[in-house]
């Protein structure tokens, strides 16, 4: 399956139609278009031609985006039997981003722990009177729950994982969420908790497990919802008032707006 991968270059979107159903006819089999940045390595030969810069997590070039969308539009108007890929940097870094943070999790995600969709790792914190709080491990002893799915980190303060709690039944606990990311990384900050990952008798690297957001409340109203969220994301929606957990919770989709 010949492969054509090219950036999505402004200047070139005339020369790729019209060269894009010769491409066919030879036997190429998709056309990967990849969004064009502005890097320090790049910006000698990209500076001056009047590009639109888009400023955000990266500087891109809007031009590109809508050369690459040209160019999948007419092929399809065509009926040119030429799959088209727009591979732009919003997808890609999330798409990327979530799988390499869901591989450096493997390494420190603790057992009462889980992986959000996007790669994140979830902690779910019960808080309330201590007697509430041991009443519910022992709960869960009793229930002959997995122990390693639960720890009490102190009097008053119990992860548990998603799988043990049951919507409707936190009446008099808070619930909160925090969210982390993993990264793999050549050595480490000694800031966050890690783990070695050998790769062989001679070369290792580690799993550092970093804050992505503090420990935040789950609102009384919405700890039913955000339950069921988390057991069927399938059928339920995150609840409207936990935006903040959005990010950490969902792939985005579409790409992104201009101002």
């Amino acid at each position: 399956r010949v492969t054509v991968e090219i950036p999505a270059v402004p200047g070139d979107l005339a020369l790729l139609k019209e060269k894009a159903a010769r491409m066919a006819e030879r036997g190429v089999r998709h056309l990967n278009l990849h969004q064009l940045r502005v890097t320090p390595h790049n910006l000698p030969r990209v500076a001056g031609k009047g590009f639109t810069c888009l400023h955000g997590e990266k500087v891109l070039v809007l031009e590109s985006e809508l050369a690459a969308l040209s160019l999948m539009l007419h092929v399809a108007d065509e009926g040119i039997p030429l799959g088209v890929n727009y591979c732009s940097f919003a997808y890609k870094q999330r798409w990327q981003g979530a799988a390499a943070r869901r591989r450096a999790a493997g390494a420190v995600t603790r057992p009462w722990e889980s992986l959000t969709p996007a790669g994140y790792i979830r902690r779910l914190c019960l808080s309330g009177p201590a007697e509430e709080i041991s009443g519910r491990a022992e709960g869960f002893r009793r229930a002959g729950a997995d122990p390693g799915l639960w720890k009490e980190e102190a009097p008053g303060l119990l992860y548990a994982h998603p799988d043990l709690l049951a919507p409707g039944s936190l009446d008099r606990a808070e619930l909160s969420a925090a969210y982390f990311e993993a990264a793999l990384v050549p050595a480490v900050s000694y800031r966050n908790f890690f783990r070695e990952v050998r790769l062989n008798a001679n070369r290792k690297i580690h799993s550092e497990k970093r804050p992505a957001l503090p420990r935040t409340t789950v609102p009384p109203g919405s700890v039913e919802g955000f339950l069921l969220y988390l057991k069927d994301p399938g059928n339920h929606v995150l609840p409207k008032g936990l935006s903040v957990f959005s990010q950490f919770e969902e792939m985005g989709v579409g790409l992104p707006e201009y101002f």
